[in-house]
Order: structure tokens, then sequence, then C-alpha cells
């Protein structure tokens, strides 16, 4: 099995099976990249991916979370990277942390990995 690591490669591929029309696909490319223009519009390809995972195909949501991810990109990456440690704002259970790490973790990768 090859294991897609480019996340350019990754990003195509999710907006092509996430927006099968070209035309939605192309607008969705385009206000994605909205983030990255700015210098201290840190990963681009990273948040962009993050943030088609955090609003699926609703172009609103899209829209509405590059711009959100322009002001502070940080809670996008929780969203979309760490849902169930987001939720967690203090715990002294090292073994809950890590259980909940691994979930993020794992349904990341999995979505990554999808069509």
């Amino acid at each position: 099995m090859v294991v897609e690591t480019d996340q350019s490669a990754i990003l195509r591929r999710k907006l092509i099976a996430m927006f099968p029309d070209p035309e939605m696909c192309a607008k969705v490319k385009l206000t994605l990249e909205t983030y990255g223009i700015e210098k201290h519009e840190q990963e681009p390809i990273r948040l962009r991916l993050a943030i088609l995972k955090f609003s699926g195909n609703n172009f609103k949501q899209i829209a509405r979370n590059t711009i959100y991810a322009k002001q502070d990109f940080r809670d996008i990456l929780t969203w979309a990277e760490y849902p169930r440690q987001g939720k967690v704002h203090s715990s002294h259970d090292q073994h809950k942390i890590k259980k909940l790490r691994d979930a993020d973790k794992s349904e990341y990768q999995q979505w990554l990995l999808e069509n």
C-alpha cells in the first residue's frame, strides 16, 4: 500500500472527492487559497485541509472558516485535528489524555485517506 504524504496532493484529491462539480471545486479552491497570502498565515496547506475537514462540503462554512482561520488559525486546527482533546480544558489523567490524542489522530488520518 502506498501512503500519500504530500499534503498538496491530499488537498487536491480531497477537493475533487468532496466537490465533483468542476466549477464548485474551483470556487472552493479559490476560497481556501485566500488563507496563506499573508506572511503570518502559517502552514497554508495544513490549514486548508483542516478547514475542509471541519466544514465538510458546506461552501458557506468553508468561506466562514477560511475567514476565521485568517483571524486565528489555532482554533481551526483544534476543531479539525484535535476535536476530543480540545474539549478537555484540564486533566491530570494522562491515560485519558493519551486515549483522546490517539482517537483524534486516528480519526484525522482516516479522513485524510478517504476519497
